[in-house]
Order: structure tokens, then sequence, then C-alpha cells
């Protein structure tokens, strides 16, 4: 499994930094795609494994109200394309950071939610190690 790193800028995010580090030390293979490369297939792919969909993606702070008065427009009167092309064209909207892999996402840095990426058969191995090491 590979993970992809969409990302707004590495040099002023810590989170792509640490996340980077997090899927090098846990051997996660991972692609960092800027998000001046994301394509709208891509971003209707991510926004797929939301539960709140445009409003999960966007930066702290940012909401459904904010965002249509920079956009001219109600986000409610405009269509999922739309949308979705005038966050491509203002990434600076999005989070810093959208991890995407084995048909989860995550938002943001969180290590313990990082776990998520780890293959099952190696969270398992792990645990049972975590089991053994505190009865010892």
């Amino acid at each position: 499994m590979k993970v992809k790193a969409y990302y707004a800028s590495p040099e002023k995010c810590s989170s792509v930094k640490k996340a980077q580090e997090w899927l090098e030390d846990h051997k996660i293979e991972y692609e960092l795609i800027p998000y001046g490369k994301l394509s709208r297939q891509q971003l209707l792919e991510i926004l797929s494994f939301t539960e709140g969909g445009f409003a999960d993606v966007l930066r702290r702070g940012m909401n459904y109200q904010k965002l249509s008065r920079l956009a001219g427009k109600k986000v409610e009167e405009m269509g999922t394309l739309e949308l979705a092309d005038f966050l491509l064209s203002n990434s600076r909207y999005l989070n810093q950071l959208l991890l995407v892999g084995n048909n989860r996402i995550q938002v943001g840095y969180n290590e313990e939610e990082m776990r998520k990426f780890i293959p099952k058969n190696k969270r398992v191995i792990a645990k049972k190690f975590l089991k053994k090491s505190k009865l010892n």
C-alpha cells in the first residue's frame, strides 16, 4: 500500500515533516503530492473517504460561510464539481495535509490516528508483542 500525502507547503508546515518521519519510521511507502498537482479526480477521490465531505478537508477556521464569502457564491448553491474546482484554484483553503491510503483518509498529522496506515497484520503483531512485554 502506498500512502499519498497531499500538502500545501512542506517548508511552512510541521505536519508534513512529522508525517514524513512517521511514515519512514514505520517503513510505509508514500508519495508527496503538492496541491498544485492535485487533480479534480484526486480531490473527488479524497472526498469519497470523508464522512463530512468538503467540510472535512477545509483548513482549520474555514467554514462554509467564510468559503461562500470568498467564492462570491453560497457553497450550498455550488455543485460538487464547481466547489472542487474552486478549491483546486484556491488550495490555501484546504487543510495543510491530507493523507490517503488503503481507502482511508487522515486530515492533518495525528500520531495515534496515523496507525490506520500500518497494514493490519503488522498492527496485530505489534499488539501481541506489547501484551507479552507488559506481562514480563
